[in-house]
């Protein structure tokens, strides 16, 4: 079993994200909101407030996706599900991928 993380960048590929997990069968999964380290001492850290005019212009979207999935031919699949909905991760940063095996304990 392997636990896949996925960060999306972008929210125009959000949905041919999720459309790809559905593909390979990964209907549980978590999604959750995202805010990156640079925004979040910008807006919530008081000396680290002149940072905020240099971040107008950066992307403030990221959601986070844990799912679960049996095994790694799965990962591939998902991998390939996403090339195919047309997003070319070489060309502009989409999303990052990484995947961890578990031990599931019951």
């Amino acid at each position: 079993m392997y636990q896949v993380i996925i960060f999306i960048y972008h929210e125009r590929y959000y949905e041919n994200i999720m459309t790809a997990l559905t593909d390979i069968g990964a209907h549980t999964a978590f999604v959750i909101e995202g805010l990156n380290m640079a925004n979040a001492l910008a807006f919530n850290v008081p000396i680290f407030a002149g940072l905020r005019a240099e971040l107008q212009h950066s992307p403030k979207f990221c959601k986070i996706i844990f799912t679960l999935v049996d095994d790694k031919e799965s990962i591939d699949e998902l991998v390939e599900s996403i090339k195919d909905s047309g997003i070319n991760n070489k060309k502009e940063k989409v999303f990052t991928l990484t995947y961890h095996k578990v031990t599931k304990i019951e």
